[in-house]
């Protein structure tokens, strides 16, 4: 299993770096498959214990963290984080930092299970004590079967750091092509997305979707309810209203921190009009994309200030583009969704 994981990584490389990003994102998916499987092999290990694996690893100026959820000897699943260590600070303090953020937000069992060692503990032990009422002990394996699950932990965080590190790289490819493709002015670090959703009128609903640091940012995600309204599939109406509240009426402190460098919204010229009208920030960028005559993926026409375009069906500016626009619909029709089975209930 490791030797296919390795080959399959050098091979998601390879056509990573011939710009087959779609065959590279297949290849991704096979890897995390793997993983799973991995997982799995392991889900019941023969002893009746509740403890949590941890493990890190420092890399630049980052910190990756996998941990590992067992509760009667159940493998309950994983969760992976990436810290930013921008400050430069020092290993242990950011390890701790994170361990109290998360544990005061989650149930701590009495053991944890760390894959380095890291000194003085006694704080966050009495921080869980205090809020949570749990005695936790930090211990390294030194051998047997939890010994045998840091190491399973260890490669699976190893090949997330890996896959973290090849996503950014590619990434920075397309977003590097899409401002050539564009004569964009820079290059967009943040990216919001704009659609609506409504069912025959009823129920409309704003969306908007927010990229990132080459992710999208869940937390950041904003819906907005039509207002003064009851029924409209006026498009142009819920987007003009949708980006007034979003760009003219945004405290002057958030703005400052969250000015996107590049909007997306999802529709044709006369969308791209609209939120040319109420967008008047200059170092804003404004784009739209619309579907083709026939409605069918790789066949979509982008328009950005005067110029319309229509990008090769497997040009990987287009499909990344084309992620952006599928998020935000789909945040948008769940949106609509929920708001309409509210409606029902009450």
């Amino acid at each position: 299993m490791k030797i296919l994981k390795k080959k399959l990584i050098k091979k998601m490389h390879s056509l990573s770096q011939n710009q087959k990003f779609e065959e590279a994102a297949t290849i991704r998916d096979r890897i995390k498959a793997i993983n799973r499987i991995n997982q799995h092999s392991f889900s019941r290990i023969g002893i009746k214990e509740s403890f949590d694996i941890v493990c890190f690893e420092n890399r630049f100026d980052q910190i990756f963290i996998e941990i590992v959820f067992f509760r009667n000897g159940s493998n309950l699943g994983n969760k992976e984080y990436v810290i930013d260590n921008d400050e430069k600070k020092k290993f242990d303090l950011i390890v701790k930092d994170f361990l109290i953020s998360f544990y005061l937000k989650h149930n701590p069992p009495n053991n944890i299970v760390i894959n380095q060692k890291i000194d003085n503990f006694e704080i966050l032990k009495a921080a869980l004590r205090k809020e949570k009422g749990v005695s936790v002990i930090f211990s390294m394996a030194k051998k047997g079967i939890k010994k045998d699950l840091v190491g399973i932990a260890e490669n699976n965080l190893k090949d997330f750091v890996d896959r973290h590190y090849h996503n950014i790289k590619t990434n920075e490819k397309i977003l590097s092509d899409l401002k050539k493709t564009f004569n964009l002015p820079m290059i967009p670090k943040r990216i919001e997305i704009y659609d609506n959703s409504h069912l025959s009128g009823e129920n409309p609903v704003g969306a908007m979707v927010v990229y990132e640091n080459h992710k999208f940012r869940t937390g950041e995600y904003r819906k907005f309810n039509i207002r003064h309204v009851i029924k409209t599939s006026d498009d142009y109406l819920m987007m003009r209203q949708v980006l007034t509240r979003r760009f003219q009426k945004q405290k002057k402190i958030s703005w400052k921190q969250n000015r996107p460098d590049l909007v997306l919204i999802d529709g044709g010229k006369g969308h791209l009009r609209v939120a040319e009208k109420v967008i008047t920030e200059k170092n804003i960028q404004i784009m739209s994309i619309a579907k083709g005559k026939k409605r069918n993926a790789g066949e979509e026409v982008l328009f950005y200030k005067d110029k319309s375009y229509n990008l090769e069906k497997r040009n990987h500016v287009l499909f990344f583009l084309q992620n952006l626009r599928d998020e935000a619909h789909r945040f948008a029709i769940s949106s609509q969704r929920y708001k309409r089975i509210k409606q029902i209930r009450s």
